[in-house]
């Protein structure tokens, strides 16, 4: 599997988290070409019945600040649209008119806004055959929670310790991340929960981390540098007191 090829995909979504005023993290969950559940699409173009590559089936980014809701990192994010459609994700997302007031987004006119928020970059609308309209966000296809258990998971940033044990939780069979997480990481940084058995219904699992871990960090970095008028007023102005004092 590629690993660098579906990290790029993942930073594809972070970047446009970015672009929605959400901090810029990003992953993809692919399904190997081996798995049971690949054999299961509909025809392509070509009249194969069988998928004969690795599929991304679902991807997400923070929607924390779209949704208010502090659980809504971009793993279970992906989660959520893999098994239920984005029914504790999306279907929460506040409208867009009322996070059109963070001024990173004020100059894009409404249909720019509506195009980042339909979100629909994994499918190929100008091609109704391809593959991979049969997989993916607002494709109407769900999985089983089984199926993960043979996906493959890419992220731009080491997972939380809550992203982490839920990872684990479902039984995912391997994540690849790029940058590491100093404050919050599960998967080394802080705990080593991707490696832990010893936790009820905690499945381990495989991880690789650092590909393309430079261009992860330049995103974060991209969205720290400037304000968030998502966050609360005084917060807000203390950080811009910190800025003062570091300058």
């Amino acid at each position: 599997m590629d690993d660098e090829y579906y990290m790029k995909q993942a930073l594809k979504v972070a970047k446009a988290a970015l672009e929605v005023g959400e901090v810029p993290v990003g992953c993809v969950i692919v399904l190997p070409a081996s798995s049971s559940y690949c054999q299961e699409s509909t025809p392509t173009s070509t009249g194969s019945n069988a998928v004969t590559d690795s599929v991304i089936v679902s991807h997400g980014a923070n929607l924390v600040n779209a949704t208010r809701d502090a659980t809504r990192h971009a793993e279970i994010v992906a989660i959520d649209r893999l098994l239920t459609g984005g029914i504790s994700s999306d279907q929460l997302r506040l409208p867009v008119a009322a996070m059109a007031k963070s001024s990173t987004i004020k100059s894009k006119s409404p249909e720019q806004l509506e195009q980042l928020y339909a979100d629909k970059w994994i499918n190929e609308p100008d091609d109704p055959s391809h593959w991979k309209n049969t997989y993916g966000w607002q494709s109407g296809r769900l999985l089983s929670a089984d199926a993960l258990k043979d996906c493959h998971l890419y992220v731009t940033c080491e997972p939380c310790i809550m992203c982490a044990a839920a990872l684990a939780q479902v039984g995912i069979a391997r994540v690849v991340f790029g940058c590491r997480n100093d404050r919050f990481g599960g998967c080394g940084s802080i705990l080593n929960l991707h490696s832990d058995a010893s936790l009820a219904n905690h499945n381990p699992y495989t991880i690789v981390e650092g590909i393309l871990k430079e261009e992860a960090i330049t995103l974060l970095r991209s969205f720290y540098d400037r304000e968030n008028f998502h966050a609360p007023e005084d917060k807000r102005k203390r950080k811009a007191t910190m800025n003062d004092d570091i300058k």
